[in-house]
């Protein structure tokens, strides 16, 4: 645009030159045919070549004026239409990163929430675990007292029942004692009608029978009453008995309920241990998550942090470029009027010379105010070297800034490249050391024996896997070794001092899960640590160190 705006201009200064030079040249020759008598002919001829040469020697200087600034204009234009061009590539990429670092932050904000929601569904089911813990046990506390008077019941039904049998057996021993002795009493009676006759000869038999007759009365009457009484006795161990068996089949009903009950609680418990489990390893996975997350975040913070203040420090420049460009705009309409001038300039000066063809006596004159006007326009031409020159200045220094930011993107790339390296070796030593029975967990690899070694042959076989006996520092640790329910050794021992417990890196013990009665040190040379098969929280034990045991390593992962 600025060169075919200024290809007129030119093409306008070349036709006023020829035509003036045309000119010149015509009067040199109409001249030149003049008397040579005429006595002003040679100093006029002299002032019409001065004239000829000072307006071809400014047309050379606007000519050349005109081309050096076109092309500082067109360079100056490039620089800028480049700059511009890098300022959208920089502007781009700190938009693609912006995007990106709102996308991870809504993907963290995402994995925050759901890590909450699965925090309150764990404390949830924990407390859910909690009632259902109690539940059970008062339900197994109301259990056994039931199952406690129940043999209490069987046991008194049976005395109960024992002694009826015994009533009966009584009973009808005494049934057949009255019966027997009714008959008795009848046949007394027929021998007694019979023996009127012999009254006077059997009275003293007579006598004894009634005072034997008079005993039996006095018997039966009592067997008659303990016979009743008996009965009533009787009557009330059968009513007892039928409520004891009521009561009997009301606890058997009960107490198959009951066991329903355990064993739907039973169910359930072990439904939610595995839901529990499942919670746990999933909540594991999402604190890995979440501490990756969070370092991945740090670095976007960081990188974002350092983003920003590139974004600052090419606003300012931008702020800088747009200044310059306005002062260069200004620059460039001061020229264009400073050209609009020199072309009124050259106006007059085309009309001073036709007035100078007219008026030769008042060329000196003129020719001085043009000698002013030259230096005027020698002035404006260093001051527009010397503002070229600043902005020559100014272009290397945005040029220096630019590399310095083009170096230290590139630094950024290569740390980028350098963290993703680090990723990918953290990756391959996972995949390398996953099969050989090497297990995960917060940041660490456990390896558990499939032999059994002394304490410290176990040591050694860990150091030659660049590993040691583990270190446990956390309950949730703990937790993670217990769920094996193996007899393990430790990386702990009192072997330097005794009674005070180191870590195989020299750390003190802190945090302990002491097996109830644990460390006793049975026998003097129980000097170090192997945690138990059970499945309680507590379960180390003090040992032998020259016992074989597994063992299991801790290999720490440092990224």
């Amino acid at each position: 645009m600025a060169y075919d705006e200024e290809e007129p201009e030119r093409s306008m200064i070349y036709e006023n030159v020829s035509a003036r030079n045309a000119a010149s040249k015509s009067h040199f020759v109409k001249n030149s045919k003049a008397p040579a008598a005429v006595p002003g002919l040679k100093l006029y001829r002299v002032g019409v070549l001065i004239l000829g040469l000072l307006c071809i020697m400014q047309a050379a200087l606007n000519i050349s004026l005109r081309l050096a600034l076109f092309n500082m204009a067109k360079n100056v234009t490039e620089e800028r239409d480049e700059l511009r061009r890098i300022n959208s590539d920089i502007e781009a990429s700190c938009k693609n990163l912006t995007e990106e670092r709102n996308d991870l932050k809504r993907k963290l904000n995402d994995s925050v929430s759901q890590q909450n929601s699965l925090t309150e569904e764990r404390d949830e089911l924990r407390r859910i675990n909690s009632d259902i813990e109690a539940s059970h046990k008062n339900l197994t506390e109301e259990r056994d007292d039931l199952k406690r008077k129940l043999n209490d019941s069987v046991n008194m039904a049976k005395n109960v029942t024992e002694e009826r049998d015994e009533l009966r057996r009584i009973n009808s021993d005494i049934e057949a004692s009255c019966k027997n002795l009714t008959e008795e009493r009848n046949d007394l009676k027929r021998k007694l009608n019979d023996s009127v006759s012999q009254q006077n000869s059997l009275t003293e038999a007579r006598d004894e029978l009634r005072r034997i007759n008079s005993d039996i009365e006095a018997s039966r009457k009592n067997l008659t009453e303990e016979r009743d009484d008996l009965k009533r006795k009787l009557n009330d161990s059968v009513n007892m008995a039928k409520n004891v068996t009521e009561e009997r089949d009301e606890l058997r009903r009960i107490n198959s309920d009951i066991e329903a009950s355990c064993k739907n609680l039973t169910e359930e418990r072990n439904d939610l241990k595995r839901k529990l489990n499942d919670s746990v390893s999933q909540q594991n996975s999402l604190t890995e998550e979440r501490d990756e997350l969070r370092r991945i975040n740090s670095d976007i913070e960081a990188s974002r942090k350092n983003l920003t203040e590139e974004r600052d420090d090419l606003k300012r420049k931008l702020n800088d470029s747009v200044n310059m460009a306005k002062n260069v705009t200004e620059e460039r309409d001061e020229l264009r009027r400073i050209n609009s001038d020199i072309e009124a300039s050259r106006k007059n000066l085309t009309e001073e010379r036709n007035d100078l063809k007219r008026k030769l006596n008042d060329s000196v004159s003129q020719q001085n105010s043009l000698t002013e006007e030259r230096d005027e326009l020698r002035r404006i031409n260093s001051d527009i070297e010397a503002s070229r020159k600043t902005l020559t200045e100014e272009r290397n220094d945005l040029k220096r800034k630019l590399n310095d930011c083009v170096s230290q993107q590139n630094s950024l790339t290569e740390e980028r490249d350098k963290l993703n390296r680090a990723i990918q070796g953290c990756r391959m030593e996972l995949e390398k050391l996953s099969p050989a029975r090497w297990m995960y967990f917060r940041g660490s690899f456990y390896y558990i024996s499939s032999d059994q070694k002394t304490w410290q042959e176990s040591r050694r076989d860990c150091q030659q896997k660049d590993a040691d006996l583990v270190i446990i520092n956390s309950k949730e640790e703990q937790n993670f070794i217990g769920q094996y329910q193996q007899i393990m050794w430790i990386g702990l021992t009192d072997r330097e001092t005794e009674g005070v417990w180191k870590w195989v890196d020299g750390t003190l013990l802190t945090t302990s899960f002491w097996r109830s009665g644990e460390p006793n040190n049975n026998g003097g040379n129980e000097d170090c640590v192997e945690t138990n098969d059970s499945d309680h929280r507590n379960i180390w034990n003090d040992a032998s160190c020259e016992t074989k045991k597994f063992w299991i390593c801790e290999n720490k992962v440092a990224v």
